[in-house]
Formats: structure tokens, sequence, C-alpha cells
């Protein structure tokens, strides 16, 4: 039975209560498992007693002492799932209601607000008066202690995550802590207001292997705390990881390949650290995964062509490595934004090397020889970034794109504005700068792009 059941309809007096109950969402059945919403049972628990007892038309002592209450058969059928003991008419009949469980104790009869001590009685006979407050039966023993092993790798001087103490609740006054409010179990740890570019932020420290034992964790943002040493392989074991947020500390070591267990991960992020070795392929298998971020960092080989796999991908950011070979991204049927500057393609790269999806909305390379062969595709393309380039166009190339921005930056153009660019209406950004440009602008570009503000030739 839904909860919503135990509120009868078309009771405007009711509708706050209805309306408290909706943000709960739980079942009959998870109630009966108690411990895991302790807060959603005591709160049915009530509304159910106090629509039994102000919906009773007649009561009546009976020698038991239980009481007797007559009501309509709606509200009997209301009442099946409600911890309510007594004796009601409904429809001609006379039936006894025992509580919740078969184990239930009879609730006795009160004149002056029975739902008081329904509620009470209920939390007590069913051993969950000492779980109402949920964070002490579960993240404050275990998960805290964790917390607080995280909290001495990171050397943190005096006031700095001061609420972090043994004494208070990780997961209302600690900074940082977010937990799940129906279970007690952490599910967030951001740092973010520590970065090391304000006063009181950490500056070193490393990531203990103590967090591994926040299993229901779903977002670990440690970004700019400066952090050295290794990401340890054991964040693998948190499976409900969904964001991993590690950018610009000073991590060392490779991207662990453990991280590809993480298969609700969702957004990965280890920017601006100096880790080494290779991108693991396994990463294709993170079949959630929107956002990889990786640039300046020292990764080196190629691109896996598995991560083709990843068809929800929409931002990859590659930038400031040392990967190389061919690029073949063609799988990634959702991707808008690639950064890939700085990856060492071949001089003449050709398209079977550089293999992009016509998803792509933000282009930025460099080191290139650009030929229209490249770009054929890229009809949604809107911003194109490219420096140290070589320019290769024909004449007479018509794009399939509309640019709103476009950097050639250090390039090889011919020494005058491409001729291309003839085809474009709506770009708002254009850069050639050190591209050795001579002559005069042509007038067609501003008449053709009159939305055009930043122009650096």
């Amino acid at each position: 039975m839904n909860v919503r059941e135990c509120i009868l309809p078309k009771r405007n007096k009711r509708a706050g209560v209805l309306q408290l109950l909706d943000a709960f969402s739980f079942n009959g059945s998870e109630i009966r498992r108690g411990k895991e919403s302790v807060v959603a049972a005591f709160m049915i628990f009530i509304t159910c007693s106090s629509v039994a007892s102000k919906r009773s038309v007649k009561t009546e002592p009976e020698s038991t002492g239980k009481r007797e209450i007559r009501i309509g058969r709606g509200v009997a059928s209301s009442l099946r799932r409600c911890p309510f003991t007594g004796t009601f008419h409904a429809g001609g009949q006379t039936r006894t209601r025992r509580g919740m469980d078969r184990g239930s104790t009879a609730i006795q009869a009160v004149q002056i607000f029975p739902w008081i001590a329904s509620a009470i009685h209920f939390l007590s006979t069913q051993g969950l008066w000492s779980l109402f407050s949920f964070p002490q039966s579960t993240a404050y023993s275990t998960e805290s202690q964790a917390l607080l092993f995280f909290k001495e790798a990171l050397k943190v001087s005096d006031g700095i995550l001061s609420s972090w103490d043994n004494r208070s609740d990780c997961c209302s006054t600690w900074e940082g802590i977010s937990c799940n409010y129906a279970t007690g179990h952490v599910e967030l740890v951001n740092l973010t207001a520590y970065t090391n570019h304000t006063e009181q932020g950490l500056q070193s420290g490393v990531i203990s292997s103590s967090l591994c034992s926040l299993p229901f964790l779903k977002y670990l943002i440690l970004k700019s705390i400066g952090l050295t040493g290794n990401i340890p392989s054991c964040l693998g074991n948190l499976s409900y990881l969904q964001v991993l947020v590690l950018k610009n500390n000073s991590l060392t070591g490779i991207v662990p390949p453990a991280i590809c267990l993480l298969t609700n991960l969702g957004h990965l992020d280890v920017s601006i650290n100096q880790l080494v070795g290779i991108l693991p392929p396994c990463l294709g298998n993170l079949t959630f995964l929107r956002r990889l971020i990786v640039h300046y960092n020292k990764l080196t080989g190629q691109v896996p062509i598995s991560l083709n796999k990843l068809s929800l991908l929409k931002f990859l950011s590659i930038s400031g490595n040392k990967f190389n070979g061919s690029l073949q991204l063609t799988g990634l049927s959702s991707l808008n934004l690639l950064f890939a500057r700085d990856f060492s393609l071949p001089e003449n790269v050709t398209s079977s090397q550089l293999a992009l999806p016509s998803s792509i909305k933000v282009l930025w390379l460099s080191h290139i020889t650009i030929t229209d062969s490249l770009f054929d595709n890229l009809a949604e393309l809107k911003f194109l970034y490219v420096s140290y380039c070589v320019l290769n166009i024909s004449a007479s190339w018509l794009p399939s794109f509309q640019l709103a921005g476009l950097d050639l930056v250090s390039c090889s153009i011919g020494g005058r504005v491409p001729e291309w660019l003839f085809t474009q209406y709506s770009l708002q950004r254009l850069a050639l700068a050190d591209d050795n440009i001579v002559g005069e602008i042509p007038k067609w570009l501003m008449e053709n792009n009159p939305q055009l503000f930043l122009f650096n030739i």
C-alpha cells in the first residue's frame, strides 16, 4: 500500500501532511524494515493513527480495554497497514486489527492525543527509538572514523576542518560532508572550500585509503588542495561513485585501472597533475561517463580506441599530454567538446588518422596541418581553435558549418585572410594573431558578420 492511502482524499486540513509524506516516497514494505526509514515510519505512523482517531464516529470501551471505533469502509481499508490495534466496525462487520506485524503488542486506548502515545509506543516496541538520530548508528561510528583518518593524512593546520572531530555528528555539522538522510551513510565529500587558492586552503597531504571505507560515497571532490602521492586503487571499490574530481593537485603515478570498476561514474577529472603512463583502455567500460578530463598531465601512448564505446560522453579533454598516433573518435556520438591541444598527430594528417564525430560543437587542436577533408562532416561545429597549424585548404572549399568563433593563432595561412571565411555569417570572435597577414582586411568580413566583436589580426 502506498503511504498516500493513509491520508483521506479531499481533505484540505491534511494537505500539508500529504505534501510532507510525498517527500519521503516510502512504501509499506520499506516501513516494515524500519531501520532504513525511521523518520518516514514515524511520520506515516502518526498520520495513520491520527486518521483513525479523528475519523471515528463512536468509541466504546470494552472489557478488554481496547478501543472500538466505528468508521466507514474506505477508512477501514486505509488502516490495513497502519500500526493500530483495536476493534472497528466497517461495512456491517466487526474486525480486530493487531498492529503492523504479528509480533506487535496491543496499543492501549488513550483519550487525549492518541497519535502521540501511539507513535512513541511504536518506536519503542520496534526497537527504533535509539535509531531516530540515524547518523549515530552508521556514519557516526565507522564512516566518521574513516573521515578522521583522511583528515590526518591531509596534514591540516589549526582551524582548518575544525568541525571534524570525534565528538560531533559528521552528517550534520562537518564541513564538506553530506549524508543520505534515510540511511545515514556519507554520500559526498567536497573540500572545494579549502582550495590552496584561499587563505584557509589546504597545502599538502595524500589521499588516504580510509576513504575507501565509505561504501556509499557518490561524490568525491578534492580539487586544488595540494594532494601528493598516488591515486589509491581501492577507490575502485566505491561502486556507487558518480563524480570523481582530483584536479589541480600534484598527484603522481598512473591512472589506476581499478577506476574502470566504477561503472556508475559519470564525471572523471584528474587534470593538472603529474600523472604518467597510458590512459587505461578499460575506461571504455564506463558506459555512463559523460565528462572525461585528463588534460595537463604527462600521459603517453595512444588514446584508446575503446573510448568509442562511451556513447554518452559529451566532453573529452586530453590537451597538454604526450599522446601520439591516431585520434579516432567517430563512435562518440554525443561528443560536443574536444580539447586535444599538443596531440602529436602526423605532419600530413589524414582523415583516417583524425576521425571525429559529427556531433562536435567545440574543437581545439594544435600542431596540425588542416585540410578541408578533415572537417567535411562537422556540420554542428561552432567554435574552432587551432594554434601552430598549417592551413592547406582549397579556395573553392564550402564548409558545412557556420562558426561563432574562430582562432587561427601562429598558423601559416598564406599571408591573407582565408577566402572560405566569405561563407561565414555568424562570427562573433575572430583571432588571426601571429599569422603574418599582409594587405588589407576584406570589407566583406565585417559586412557578413555584423555581430563580430572580437577582431584580433
